[in-house]
């Protein structure tokens, strides 16, 4: 749904225009490192397991194929060994089904089955052909997709296991022959990436299940193999790899959007990487090891952590005190922030503001101290620490540490749920996708408690009061199918809900604050190609009117870090 019916009939032409011609809302991440494996490993697999990282055999630094499972536990960072393989692998493959590990893709087609229940491996019916040098890998229905590798006739043959038959039955070749592959499933279809076969691929293919074929897909950016790939947000995601003809070990980490058929480039790793295997839990994507000299073993125990962000959103408060919301701008390249005074949706003049750093992020701006000045909410994703700054307009005066997070979770928005004046954390776990609400006095924990769950595919962009009961109400986005909805409050009870407006393709909705000064919040929507904004002017939930806000200088942006 578009729509068309703006105030103007030129400004709704443009409109139409801009919403129908870009692409959609860029999500990016960030990376931690967290406790190394007790011994380093390349050419290995990963699966997740009741909330666990296992990482499953590979090289060692000696050139040994290992049997060896190390098992990463990210609430505690730490590490122990679970029951060893019955034969040393390595170029394996992983999957888990049906609550158990599968390892295959070594030796002459060897399937085990990992019970974590009882610590121990059983063997199953052996593929058809054997998927060795890292072959694609996915899941669905609880089916085991397993395509390319060596050990096959042409490298392209696709076999399925289903694990409650134990068997295996082949299905219909890829287009392209490939080794040191890797792939997933996004809304029931397996795609696969790179690779080689010879000089590293960039071709990209997916598998339909319910016709038995494949379809060719816009190129990776990168040709590349020995890369890991995840699926997080309905996009895959692709990091590192090597080209070993070239000899050139790479970091790129580019993302595929089916919605679009297209691929954009995010920031290198912070290491380049090879030999490595990729394992999602909730939005963080588990990358440990890997080798780190191009077409050699040489390999790390670094356990690092991609957390891809679980919604884009913008920082928006009135700094100059003359009633209106203002923007805050950022500059990624510098962390350089800025205040830009509006007055409805119109540009007013602008001053730079302090400079975060370097490792930790703006996720909310409220008035924390009571000083009537909006203040500086921080949280760094790596040891989970909250901060808040205090501002006086732009500019920096004070600052203070905030409570320190659990685990998993991660602070999304700021606003007084209790009403006590004072802006409380609204927290969410990506994992589980609780929110919970903490009750802060200035930059200090109070108590705090559950709030509702959110469906998937969903996340909480805003925060505001939409049906005027004087309890403040989630503003949730689902970035799939760019639908809006209102969850109405009661401190953290959940008492209803209702759909807003569906948001046009290209555009993301990042905020909410009242605009036009009606006592009614109004949704702050943002284009990341073409820098413009724009605000969608509300009645609760129903759609008013809309008029474009400031475009922003290149190099600048509303969300992100």
């Amino acid at each position: 749904m578009v729509r068309q019916n703006f105030p103007a009939p030129i400004f709704g032409l443009l409109f139409w225009l801009i919403f129908v011609s870009t692409g959609r809302t860029q999500n990016g991440g960030t990376w931690q490192t967290r406790a190394p494996m007790p011994v380093s490993r390349q050419e290995l697999a990963t699966g997740v397991l009741n909330g666990k990282v296992y990482v499953v055999g590979g090289y060692d630094a000696d050139a040994h194929s290992t049997a060896t499972v190390q098992v990463y536990n990210p609430t505690t960072d730490t590490w122990t060994l679970a029951q060893a393989l019955p034969i040393a692998v390595n170029h394996n493959a992983a999957a888990v089904a049906g609550g158990k590990l599968y390892s295959f893709g070594a030796g002459v087609g060897e399937t085990f089955v990992y019970d974590p229940n009882s610590n121990s491996w059983a063997a199953r019916a052996s593929s058809h052909y054997v998927h060795r040098g890292t072959a694609a890998v996915g899941v669905i229905n609880n089916r085991i997709y397993v395509t390319g590798g060596e050990g096959t006739p042409s490298q392209r043959e696709l076999e399925v296991y289903d694990p409650v038959a134990n068997t295996w039955t082949v299905k219909a070749p890829m287009s392209v022959p490939r080794n040191h592959t890797a792939g997933g499933v996004i809304n029931g279809k397996f795609y696969v990436v790179g690779g080689r076969a010879g000089p590293s691929t960039d071709a990209l293919e997916v598998y339909n299940p319910q016709t038995n074929t494949w379809s060719t897909l816009a190129p990776m950016p990168t040709a590349r193999s020995g890369f890991a790939a995840a699926v997080v947000n309905n996009e895959l995601w692709v990091f590192g790899g090597e080209d070993p003809q070239t000899l050139v070990l790479h970091a790129e980490v580019e993302v595929y959007s089916p919605a679009t058929n297209s691929w954009r480039r995010l920031p290198n790793m912070p290491s380049p990487r090879h030999g490595i295997w990729a394992s999602v839990i909730g939005n963080k994507i588990y990358i440990p090891g890997g080798g780190t000299t191009p077409a050699l073993i040489n390999p790390t125990n670094t356990n690092q952590i991609f957390t891809v962000s679980v919604a884009e959103r913008a920082a928006l408060a009135d700094f100059n005190n003359d009633g209106h919301p203002d923007y805050v701008l950022r500059k990624p390249s510098t962390h350089q922030t800025a205040i830009w005074y509006l007055n409805n949706n119109i540009y007013q003049g602008g001053a730079l503001g302090p400079s975060i750093t370097v490792g930790w992020a703006l996720d909310g701006v409220a008035d924390f101290n009571r000083d009537v000045h909006p203040d500086y909410a921080l949280f760094n994703p790596t040891t989970d620490r909250t901060a808040i700054w205090y501002m006086s307009g732009p500019t920096r005066i004070a600052s203070a540490y905030g409570p320190t997070l659990p685990g998993g979770w991660d602070l999304v928005a700021t606003a007084d749920f209790n009403g006590n004046g004072y802006p409380d954390y609204v927290l969410y776990n990506a994992s589980t996708r609780q929110t919970a609400i903490w009750y802060l006095n200035n930059n200090v924990f109070v108590s705090g408690g559950f709030g509702p769950t959110l469906p998937v595919n969903w996340n909480v962009v805003g925060v505001a009061d939409f049906n005027r009961d004087g309890h403040r109400d989630y503003l949730l986005f689902n970035s799939s199918n760019h639908q809006t909805a209102i969850w109405y409050l009661s401190g953290r009870t959940l008492v209803g809900g209702a759909y807003g407006p569906i948001i046009p393709s290209g555009w993301a909705l990042v905020a909410t604050a009242d605009f036009n000064s009606d006592g009614r919040p109004d949704y702050l929507l943002y284009n990341p190609a073409t820098r413009q904004t724009a605000i969608w002017y509300l009645n609760n939930n129903v759609y008013v009117s809309s008029a474009f806000g400031p475009t922003l200088p290149a190099a600048w942006s509303l969300v992100g870090q």
